[in-house]
């Protein structure tokens, strides 16, 4: 599924690690953007590791407080935010001037979380304060979750 191919301007920022602990998969062995179709579309890309990660757990604010400091200016009213994550942020400062301004500049802030919905806000996970400031955050940890939510997103968007 290629869900980059009609966006006006595409920026992946993070990693795909946290720390020592890896998330979802073992690791990524294919990633399905082409730069080059990219530009072949005149879709301005960028490709960037945000360095998501320090230690041995994710750090959502670090992550939120880097993409504005070096890709702010590639968020509009017309960009659609989706965020990959279980919203553990374990301790640290969540960011959330950040992620505000996120949510501010952009049309729509999609969270994709692979935790069970009753595990939301529970020991290190701070997912309704950062859903506060998103247009949805799915519980998503299958493809027939994810398949649904792109279906749902394109049929709202018709």
């Amino acid at each position: 599924i290629n869900i980059s191919q009609n966006a006006q301007r595409v920026v992946f920022a993070g990693t795909f690690t946290a720390g020592a602990t890896r998330k979802l998969v073992a690791e990524v062995e294919h990633r399905t953007f082409s730069g080059r179709e990219a530009w072949r579309r005149g879709q301005p890309s960028m490709f960037t590791d945000v360095n998501f990660t320090y230690g041995w757990g994710s750090n959502y604010g670090r992550c939120f407080d880097q993409f504005i400091e070096n890709h702010s200016d590639a968020l509009t009213r017309k960009t659609s935010v989706l965020i990959l994550g279980d919203a553990r942020n374990n301790d640290n400062d969540p960011g959330l001037i950040s992620f505000q301004k996120i949510h501010d500049k952009t049309k729509n802030v999609f969270w994709l979380n692979p935790d069970k919905k009753h595990l939301w806000d529970w020991n290190d996970s701070i997912a309704s304060i950062y859903g506060h400031y998103c247009k949805e955050m799915k519980e998503v940890n299958n493809f027939l979750d994810l398949s649904g939510f792109i279906d749902k997103l394109f049929i709202d968007n018709e």
